[in-house]
């Protein structure tokens, strides 16, 4: 059974997953979706958004990188509502990726690099999956299954209590409640004196809800991303420094490092 991002569970259909019972209309465009985090965000194009340790991504090559990516994905014949999975390590193409995707109206299911071949197999499966991109490019798959217009990305859920579930977040729901959230912060930085947000910094992988949603947070309030490959706690205390961090998401076990 597949449960969508607001916890009400859907009926299955014979892979685990709900296809749309009417096909998308069309592609998605930024209005609306996620992806306008990045095409809207405020930095100018020639200003960095995108960090690393040793890189940085302008705004206006990170936004086209994203269309480049949704171009793609529409010459390799991939359809609004389609899913594609994304096998990229933490990155600025992972953000670029994941946008591109949604650019072309398309279903985001990000899956961890260090997975198993046969856990990484029954994700696309279940999902349906059309294509992947990976490190070496974008592969075809055998996958057709169509999703609602609003369906953003497929998680899956921890698999503590019994097998991994898969779980659909849309569009609508994940912008709330970010929106939610950024509108008591912003509440109070109106009592500020116009500081301009500083950098989110990215410690957890892209291919986790805690590391999308805290890219998506960042993007949505403005601020630029600093995206760690893998976590450090020395190359996280020298990113904080230099880029004077002030919002992240961390694990527990990463607190104790």
């Amino acid at each position: 059974m597949v449960e969508r991002g607001d916890g009400v569970a859907a009926p299955p259909g014979d892979t685990g997953v709900e296809a749309a019972t009417t096909p998308p209309s069309g592609p998605a465009t930024r209005g609306g979706t996620l992806a306008g985090v990045l095409l809207d965000h405020p930095m100018p194009d020639d200003q960095g958004l995108l960090f690393t340790l040793d890189r940085q991504v302008s705004a206006g090559e990170a936004r086209r990188l994203a269309r480049e990516t949704a171009a793609s994905l529409a010459a390799a014949g991939v359809l609004p509502g389609q899913v594609v999975g994304v096998s990229l390590p933490n990155g600025p193409e992972a953000v670029t990726t994941m946008v591109g995707i949604w650019l072309a109206g398309a279903v985001f299911v990000p899956l961890n690099v260090r997975a198993a071949e046969p856990e990484r197999r029954h994700m696309l499966e279940t999902t349906g999956a059309t294509t992947v991109i990976g490190p070496d490019g974008l592969e075809r798959l055998a996958g057709a299954r169509r999703y609602p217009d609003d369906t953003a990305f497929i998680l899956w859920t921890s698999g503590t209590t019994g097998p991994p579930k898969p779980i659909v977040h849309t569009h609508h729901a994940y912008l709330e409640l970010i929106d939610r959230v950024l509108s008591s912060l912003r509440s109070e930085d109106r009592r500020r004196s116009g500081r301009p947000p500083t950098p989110n910094l990215i410690p957890t992988p892209l291919a986790l809800n805690s590391g999308i949603y805290n890219a998506l947070f960042g993007l949505r309030a403005g601020a630029a991303l600093v995206i760690m490959s893998s976590f450090d706690p020395l190359v996280f205390a020298e990113l904080v420094h230099r880029f004077e961090i002030r919002s992240t998401v961390l694990p527990p076990a990463a607190m104790v490092s």
